[in-house]
Parts: structure tokens; sequence; C-alpha cells
């Protein structure tokens, strides 16, 4: 028997296509003006940049201890890297971290591309090179590579991200386990990479709790027992790393846990950020599919459920326990989308198999090329088609337009006469003291703090008289930002 993961030459050039592509438009939303959410400053890079440099803003969760500080743990090790190769500059410094979250969440499409291949071969019981000519991997990373909001959300410093490509990859695992024979896949080490994926995004993000143990139930309805110990062994490591962390970072064990649930499930806290209605969520992804894409895709995904069957509860599971808490922001159900995608990939690769199966071997080669043009179709819509517009969430509102605001900080950052800098935007959104790269003071713009002495700089996506007045002069000028300088003392207004 051929090697279950081997494809065509033909798929594997696909496949590296539909990668190619969405690592540009990954790193295109990166390197351009994406919204950026206060949580990745304010709960990520701004506690990294404290812990690294001593300067910074602890958030209310970093002294509730409602997060535990294994991420900006992460950030700050990235922030000592970079700065012993003398990038020392915040601007430059975050435009990293959303590149690299940006490519990060490609492995999710790798996987993609394993995984739609697998749920076939297992619930059709076809030979692997059947299985290939399909093009349900090629399919399945094309899409998770490419999907509107997959890719505008890849280039963002957020758990969520992480949580979902650990996860896509535990579940392809487990995918690959249930496809081997039951003596086969019982080894000793089957499930320990799965319950270790498992456990890290547990980890990372607690909500995605009842997600992840999916893989782990899958293994027990398929009777892979001996795989399953094993995964829950695998499962302990991370969570003990996580214990011992709040320990000695919060001085009890797994206090970031108890105080999150505490928070968010108990009372309530969460809706203090805003509440929308229970069928929010329901609301958005058919905006986001339209009719015809949801009828099409939970069908073809279906068609394969002997063993989608735990990828589709995941992405039923995400939505739906989710809908029943008051605060809702769309990056929270981002998990849905691999979990559906991949096996309608495969429901896809099914339909493709039957319909070989009852036409002649003459008209047995147009579902390839069908197939393909459809690929190389999607790919060139990607590139000629705006992305979807995610402006509607209402938390990315707050800093729509906001990173010529932190470039303009940045800058004030570098000059070695800065004493303190006052700004017009949300100062949720200003980027911290992490973009500006020193400790000074950093205020909302008032006009009553014109007369203090301490504000020698000003970045305003609106340039007032009373500044004017105030002796500001413009020194640089941003697409939708300015900045001011002025000489102290400070003049008197008039």
């Amino acid at each position: 028997m051929s090697d279950p993961t081997r494809t065509s030459t033909y798929s594997r050039i696909l496949v590296l296509l539909g990668l190619v592509v969405g690592a540009v438009l990954r790193v295109r939303q990166a390197l351009g003006d994406v919204s950026q959410h206060p949580d990745e400053f304010f709960q990520y890079l701004e506690p990294a940049h404290w812990h690294w440099t001593g300067e910074g803003i602890r958030a209310w969760e970093y002294i509730d201890g409602l997060r535990n500080w294994f991420m900006p743990a992460y950030h700050g090790a990235w922030m000592a890297v970079l700065d012993a190769f003398g990038i020392h500059d915040g601007g430059a410094q975050h435009r990293f971290f959303l590149v690299h979250w940006a490519l990060a969440g490609l492995s999710a499409a790798v996987y993609a591309r394993r995984a739609a291949p697998a749920i076939l071969r297992s619930a059709t019981n076809v030979p692997a090179e059947s299985a290939a000519q399909t093009f349900a991997g090629p399919l399945a990373a094309i899409l998770v590579a490419t999907w509107p909001a997959l890719v505008w959300w890849a280039p963002h410093v957020l758990t969520e991200l992480p949580s979902l490509f650990l996860l896509v990859i535990a579940f392809t695992k487990t995918s690959e386990l249930l496809e081997r024979p039951r003596a086969a896949a019982d080894g000793p080490r089957a499930g320990l990479a799965i319950g270790l994926l498992v456990g890290v995004s547990l980890v990372l993000r607690i909500s995605n709790g009842p997600v992840a143990l999916l893989p782990l139930l899958a293994m027990f309805v398929h009777r892979r027992f001996r795989a399953l110990a094993t995964a829950c062994l695998g499962l302990l490591p991370p969570i003990f790393a996580l214990g011992l962390l709040d320990r000695l970072t919060w001085g009890d064990w797994f206090h970031s846990i108890v105080k999150y649930v505490e928070f968010n499930f108990v009372k309530g806290g969460a809706a203090n950020f805003g509440t929308l209605p229970v069928a929010h969520y329901f609301e958005v992804l058919y905006g986001e599919l339209g009719l015809v894409g949801c009828i099409v895709l939970p069908l073809l995904a279906l068609v394969v459920w002997r063993r989608s069957w735990f990828w589709v509860l995941g992405a039923l599971l995400v939505v739906s326990y989710l809908s029943t808490q008051p605060h809702k922001e769309e990056r929270f159900i981002l998990l849905f989308w691999p979990l559906l995608l991949i096996p309608a990939s495969a429901g896809f690769g099914a339909v493709l198999l039957a319909v070989r199966r009852r036409v002649s071997m003459q008209v047995r080669i147009v579902p390839r090329y069908v197939a393909a043009v459809a690929l190389l179709g999607l790919i060139g819509a990607t590139f000629v088609t705006d992305q979807v517009d995610m402006q509607s969430d209402h938390m990315e509102m707050t800093c729509h337009d906001s990173f010529d605001v932190m470039d303009g900080l940045s800058y004030v950052g570098r000059q070695p006469d800065a004493l303190g800098v006052l700004s017009d935007i949300n100062w949720v959104c200003n980027g911290g003291t992490f973009r500006i790269g020193k400790n000074i003071p950093l205020d909302d713009y008032h006009a009553v703090r014109l007369s203090s002495p301490l504000y020698n700089y000003a970045v305003m996506r609106v340039e007032t008289e009373t500044i004017d007045r105030a002796g500001f002069e413009v020194v640089a000028r941003f697409p939708r930002a300015t900045v001011l300088r002025r000489d102290v003392p400070v003049p008197p207004l008039r």
C-alpha cells in the first residue's frame, strides 16, 4: 500500500501555490494598516516590554491575576533576541510580531493538507492514490490559507491564533491515528503529541477547553484506549507548567485559571466591555458564508460524517457555547473555520470519488480539471477581491486607523529630546510604552495639558488651533497622523 501522506506532484504544486498566496496575503495584511485590538498591547506586548525593560503599563488583568505570563514571556524572549540584533525600535519589533504570527498561522494550512485526505481515506476506505486524485488535501490547504476571516486575523498578537493552529494539528494527528489499524495506533507515542498539543492550547486559551478535549473523546469512541492513555499523560506537562508558572508569578497554583473563570463565568465581568445578542455569531457566519455557503459546507462535511464527526461537533460547539456569553467578538470563534473547512474539503473529495465511479473512463479526467480550475479560480479571486470587512466587530473599531499614530509615537521615541507626548487617539490603541520604546509620559490630548512643560511632542490625527497656539510645529507626517514638536519653556496660551 502506498504511503497515505503521499500525493501527486500536481497536488503538491497546488498546495505550494496556495501556501505562497496565503503567505503573500498575510504578510501584506501584517505590513499594511491593519486594525489592532487593545488586548494585543495591554495584555501581551506591554507586559512583555515591562518585564524586559522595566518600563511599561500594567493592565488590570496583570494586577488582579486573570492572565498567566506565558504569552508575555514568549514575546519578551523575542524582544531580547531583537534587541541583541540591534532592533530596538518598538515599531520595527511590532511589525516583526505581526509577520511572525501571520506566517505561523500557515501551519494550520499545512496540516489541513494532511487532515482532509486522512478523513476521506478512513471514511471511504479508498486507497491513498484515489484520495489524492480528489484534491481534498490541496483544497483544504488553500481554503485555510486564504479564507478571508483567517487572513484578516492572522497578523494579531492574540491567544486565539496559536491555540487555533495547535488544535488543528491535534485534530489532524487524531484523524491520522484513527485511520491506522488499532494495533498500529496503540503505540506508546501515538497519543503523546496529541496530548501535548491539546495541553498547550488550553494553557493559551482556556475557553477553548470543550473543543480541545474532542480529540480525546474521538479516541475513546473509536476504542483507541492506549493512545488515549498516552494522550492524557501528554496533557500533564503543560498543565503542570501552567500551575507552576502561576505559583511562581501569582503565588497560588492555577491562580489565573481560577480568576479567569470567576470573572468571566461567575461574575459575568466581560459584559462590562460590551454585550451582543445570543444570535450574533450565527448572524456573522451567515453574513460571511451566505445562504449557499451555509448549506453546502455543512452538507459536504456530513458526507464523511463517520470520521469527521468530532471536527463538525467542534465547529458547532465553539459557536454554540460562546453564544451563551454576553460579550462577543469574532476572534473568539475563529476556530470554527478550519474545523468546518477541512471536513468539507474531505466531503468534496468523497463527492468527486462518487462521480468518478459513475462515469466512463473518458470522462473520469474531467473532475481533476474541474477541481484544478476551481482551486486556481479561488486563488485568483482572493487576489482581486477585497478581504471581508471585519470592522463591524465593535472592539476593533476602537483601534481602526491607529497604525499611523503608533508609527508617529515610535518616531517620537527615537528623538533624544522627547520629554512627553500627547495623542488624540484612544489611550488603549496608542501602543503604549512598547511602541515609544522609552519611559516618558504618554497621555490623551486635552487642552489643559498644553500648559505643562512635560509634553514637548504630540501625535495627532487632527490638528487644532489650540495646539498650534501652544507653540507646536509639524516635524513629521504620516498618511493619517501628524507629529508636532515645541521647544520648552511653554509659551502662555492666549
